[in-house]
């Protein structure tokens, strides 16, 4: 009989405690750079189907850039070359205040509440004027907007985009009237079979090459897809980052991002050897797969928000979740392996063969 003093006693790890606790220690590391910081940065969403677009101040007026951000979710002003813009609100009353000074919102003004620049707390309802509060310091602002959307829903749905609904807020550039123009697109998801053919298929291959092959094809095939699952991955979550622009603080975070990610990975992997590297690159693979998850949303909606193109999106979403799947299907038999031959298993079974 195995006294279970004496199992717990052994100073000597068993290899399954031991490759147990690297892959939590990797998957905690890996959450720690998760895409956490970039499904923030796109609003909690990933695609949506309606876009606003920019056409432009009509009249024209120098010295205004306006661009949407998170499909149709903020609004965007720039102001420079000194000129002083507020933008009027739902009910036309004064919302908010470019100038070189900075951004001001109007307390007083119901768009600034509705919108949540001004909080409720801090709203004023008995002025008699504008009761501006300072909001930003720099020339750029950008807050939700509800007229980028005037159209709310769209029946018939359809992938092939389509203008919807034209939208328009005014503006007081030095005093002169004028507005910010655009229209509303509207687009339904695409497709699903084709996607879902680029998913199964090359999982049934990978499947098959592990059912079929032996432990060096598992290896050869590991050694494939960690690089690319790991790169589809990346791929993915920092076009999701870059979305709306590319700003020295977000490439550097996205390159941060990058670069943790791809050491953490190398250091799990060469820390490793054998049927525990493989185990290693098991949870790799599963990581690159619950990661990707998220990104579900890309294919039941027509506007991907990311700075890839929609389709190379979609796509890197489907490689990074295959990948991982494969590479997980690659390094199930080194780790059956593992539990096979593990010292405490048949300490266990041994006991247990005693004691019958």
């Amino acid at each position: 009989m195995v006294e279970v003093d004496e199992i717990v006693g052994d100073r000597s790890l068993s290899r399954t405690a031991s490759i147990a606790r690297r892959s939590a220690l990797l998957a905690v590391a890996l959450a720690l750079v998760a895409p956490a910081t970039a499904y923030a940065h796109a609003g909690g969403r990933i695609a949506t189907d309606f876009e606003a677009r920019v056409i432009g101040l009509r009249p024209r007026a120098s010295g205004v850039r306006a661009r949407v951000l998170g499909g149709d979710l903020k609004l965007e002003l720039t102001v420079s070359g000194g000129h002083e813009v507020v933008v009027l609100g739902l009910e036309g009353e004064p919302f908010l205040r470019f100038s070189p000074a900075g951004v001001a919102a109007n307390a007083a003004s119901p768009t600034a509440w509705s919108s949540g620049v001004v909080s409720h707390s801090d709203a004023v309802t008995s002025a008699t004027g504008p009761a501006w509060r300072r909001v930003a310091s720099g020339p750029t602002y950008a807050w939700h907007e509800n007229r980028l959307r005037p159209r709310p829903s769209v029946p018939g749905g359809g992938a092939t985009p389509r203008r919807v609904a034209r939208w328009s807020i005014p503006l007081l550039v030095d005093g002169r009237r004028t507005r910010l123009a655009g229209w509303e697109w509207y687009a339904g998801g695409p497709p699903a079979w084709p996607w879902v053919a680029a998913l199964l298929l090359p999982l049934a291959a990978a499947i098959a090459a592990v059912r079929y092959g032996g432990r060096r094809l598992h290896r050869m095939l590991a050694a494939v897809l960690v690089p690319v699952a790991v790169g589809a991955w990346l791929a993915g979550w920092i076009g999701v980052l870059l979305d709306g622009g590319a700003s020295t603080l977000v490439l550097a975070l996205a390159a941060a991002y990058a670069a943790v990610t791809i050491m953490l990975v190398a250091a799990a992997l060469a820390a490793a050897s054998g049927n525990a590297r493989m185990a290693v690159a098991g949870i790799v693979g599963a990581l690159a797969a619950v990661f990707t998850l998220p990104e579900v949303d890309a294919f039941t909606r027509g506007f991907v928000l990311s700075a890839l193109p929609a389709t190379a999106a979609r796509a890197a979403a489907i490689v990074s979740f295959t990948a991982g799947l494969a590479l997980v299907a690659a390094c199930i038999p080194a780790l059956a392996a593992i539990l096979r031959d593990d010292p405490l298993r048949r300490r266990l079974l041994a006991g247990t063969a005693d004691d019958s």
